[in-house]
């Protein structure tokens, strides 16, 4: 269900929910509605006063109510109607929303692509990198693509800072950053882009035709310091991010790395320590992060998410391996990378 809502006296409306069957569906101011003020005569109506509730049909006849809450008072009918649920979701049906949630994209979210520069060359595989806000306020908590069944996570919340100037009163903003490589089939097929809500619900962003081919035509290659961000996701199990290095390729020696790492589902990790090679070297956890805690507001200890170590790399290189372990549990990898080491100085004594 979507639509518009507005008090026409006392507090203005903050919450929206509907009730079917004795099950609650929590639903959000999600869009602007600059026209209703003048529509029905009230300048000084609220703009963001369009709404989105998704509600569970089940199968035979039921009263559905829209209900809405002003302030503290208690919550009031603003409509009623009955529904019936199908035995079934017909394909056309979940075409009729994805067309629906895609019409609204634009006025729910702001959203940006800094690749690709054209949609459809064809390529072998297809790098995508932008960012995606929420106009509401409200954390986005994951994008991933579609190309038919497959389907390819995203880095996301990679940190873009003028962003944060630009909509401050966005705190999800500052890491609205994204980033991810999806291979093509050969031929022509349809990419969807969809975000990941709070309450763990997919809803579709963006989508366009793409072309697939067996010789990569794009010559579109990865700076660099960012090819870090098109590699595979970490497994489901792991939401996390490295501030440092900004430059894995760069030779080092002493390497500081640091960042973030919540737990998605399961017993929450306890402790973290990396590896090179057979060196195991103590990491610092549990470092203060309010901007994690806040853009993982479900999951536990997202607040203490930080961490840092540092790691001493061998002259002929090795690969980095971060490792978590929740209470009386195993060690499990989280992220890793091939790292180099920093080769000795003509003539200096080691």
């Amino acid at each position: 269900m979507s639509g518009w809502c507005v008090a026409k006296d006392g507090p203005p409306i903050t919450a929206i929910r509907a009730r079917l069957r004795d099950r609650t569906f929590e639903g959000s101011f999600d869009r602007e509605r600059a026209e209703v003020g003048a529509y029905i005569g009230m300048p000084d109506a609220p703009r963001w006063c369009g709404f989105t509730v998704d509600v569970e049909v089940p199968l035979g006849k039921g009263r559905l109510e829209l209900q809405v809450a002003q302030g503290s008072e208690p919550w009031q009918k603003v409509f009623a109607t009955d529904v019936r649920g199908p035995v079934f979701v017909s394909a056309a049906e979940l075409e009729q929303r994805r067309e629906a949630d895609l019409a609204y994209a634009p006025a729910r979210y702001f959203f940006w692509f800094d690749r690709p520069d054209r949609w459809e060359r064809p390529t072998s595989t297809l790098y995508i990198s932008g960012w995606a806000i929420d106009r509401s306020g409200k954390w986005i908590h994951g994008i991933r693509a579609r190309v038919g069944s497959r389907k390819y996570p995203a880095h996301f919340g990679i940190e873009r800072k003028h962003l944060a100037q630009t909509h401050p009163d966005l705190p999800s903003a500052s890491r609205s950053g994204f980033a991810l490589a999806v291979p093509l089939p050969t031929g022509k097929s349809t990419l969807l882009l969809e975000l990941k809500q709070t309450n763990g619900s997919w809803h579709p962003l963006f989508r366009h035709p793409v072309v697939g081919t067996t010789e990569d035509e794009s010559n579109a290659s990865v700076p660099p310091e960012g090819a870090t961000h098109f590699e595979p996701a970490a497994p489901a199990r792991f939401a996390f991010w490295c501030d440092r290095p900004l430059d894995w390729e760069k030779p080092a020696h002493y390497l500081r790395v640091s960042g973030w790492c919540v737990t998605a589902y399961g017993d929450p990790i306890r402790e973290l320590r990396a590896r090179v090679g057979r060196n195991i070297f103590r990491v610092r956890f549990g470092i203060v992060r309010p901007d994690i805690g806040a853009a993982f507001e479900l999951q536990p200890n997202a607040r203490r998410s930080g961490f840092s170590t540092l790691v001493i790399v061998p002259r002929s290189g090795g690969t980095f391996l971060l490792e978590g372990r929740a209470s009386s549990g195993t060690w499990e990898a989280v992220f890793s990378r091939r790292v180099r080491g920093k080769p000795s100085q003509p003539g200096r004594k080691i």
